[in-house]
């Protein structure tokens, strides 16, 4: 059994699982939200895989005229509203950057056991590195991909539709 499917079977795991992954978002968020000003001309998100609802809450207290759509596993957020149609922003979290010889003070043996961890506990879980982030955008009909910034050891990248 894999780490995400264990909250769908035991309800305290998935109290404790989703308190975590909460704290977790809200910190990553608040060091996002202080580099990342993409949401200003936004009026809609849909944050998929968006757990309870950490990142959705964090980017519209900032930009209230965002209306933030949560979409997670039915047993994470049982009583939500349906996927719309159409959204203008999709949110993806928790993919572990591809890091170069940057200067960075991280340590990139900290970054590679993140990202085995994350590996490990996603079945079909892999690494890809800009480049291949980049064919995945166009092999899905993005007219433009862009890395826009970093915070922490995480990065923002931007998909943009064809329109």
């Amino acid at each position: 059994m894999y780490a995400f499917e264990c909250p769908a079977k035991d309800g305290r795991y998935n109290d404790v699982f989703n308190q975590a992954m909460y704290n977790h978002t809200t910190i990553v968020m608040q060091k996002i939200l202080e580099v990342y000003t993409g949401f200003k001309e936004i009026t809609e998100i849909i944050d998929v895989g968006g757990g309870t609802g950490a990142t959705v809450a964090k980017i519209i207290a900032i930009y209230p005229q965002i209306r933030g759509i949560n979409f997670d596993l039915p047993h994470v957020i049982k009583n939500a509203a349906p996927l719309p149609e159409f959204g203008k922003v999709v949110i993806v979290e928790s993919v572990v950057p591809e890091y170069t010889n940057t200067g960075s003070s991280l340590k990139l043996s900290n970054v590679m056991d993140i990202d085995m961890v994350m590996i490990v506990i996603n079945p079909g879980g892999k690494d890809r590195s800009l480049k291949e982030f980049e064919a995945l955008a166009k092999e899905s009909g993005f007219a433009t991909f862009e890395l826009i910034c970093s915070a922490a050891v995480y990065s923002v990248l931007e998909f943009q539709k064809k329109v």
